[in-house]
């Protein structure tokens, strides 16, 4: 069997069973991540959810998210899984150009996912991968504009003829990294 790319998680309280399994999944062409605890398992599908739902029911699964319910849907069935607050997603107007372009002109697009390291950029203008963008946003209820350098890490057509971009900070002072944190914590963990 070819399943050269495929993962499997194994999880198994009983060690030797673990290194067992894992060692023929290994053999098999698989990647084998472990776990010698409880995982919650959270199935999502396209597929029939009725269907999906009564196997995963029978299957002992912790949650079954249909995905047509959403990355929101999602996040909520996995924090109460892990008892943990639950992150709320906040979109952003977000003012970008290319980073050293002489006509610097500004495109107007959202900032969804935001978190220290980046965020995702939905734009109907297509930017690819490399390249380096100059933002600038204002964090919900504060007035004070937050500007930083980021590159394209990642990028996904969305169906309504708009791209979204995985944005990763490169340059991000200090101050604002600060103001960013405390607006995370605040705001989107409920803290």
């Amino acid at each position: 069997m070819r399943a050269r790319h495929h993962k499997v998680l194994l999880a198994d309280d009983v060690l030797l069973e673990l290194e067992l399994e894992k060692t023929f999944f290994q053999r098999s062409g698989f990647q084998v991540i472990t776990a010698t605890d409880g995982v919650p398992v959270v199935i999502t599908s396209s597929q029939d959810p009725e269907r999906i739902r009564r196997a995963c029911a029978a299957s002992g699964v912790n949650s079954y998210v249909p995905k047509s319910d959403g990355k929101q849907a999602l996040l909520h069935a996995v924090a109460q899984i892990l008892r943990v607050p639950e992150r709320k997603s906040v979109r952003l107007t977000v003012f970008f150009s290319v980073h050293g372009s002489a006509r610097g002109r500004e495109t107007l697009g959202k900032g969804v996912d935001l978190s220290e390291a980046g965020m995702c950029l939905e734009a109907n203008r297509r930017y690819e991968v490399g390249v380096s963008l100059s933002l600038r946003f204002v964090l919900p209820g504060e007035k004070q504009e937050i500007q930083a350098q980021a590159v394209v890490k990642r990028l996904r057509a969305l169906a309504d003829e708009t791209y979204s971009m995985g944005l990763e900070f490169t340059s991000l002072p200090e101050a604002m990294r600060e103001r960013l944190n405390r607006y995370i914590d605040r705001s989107l963990c409920g803290n």
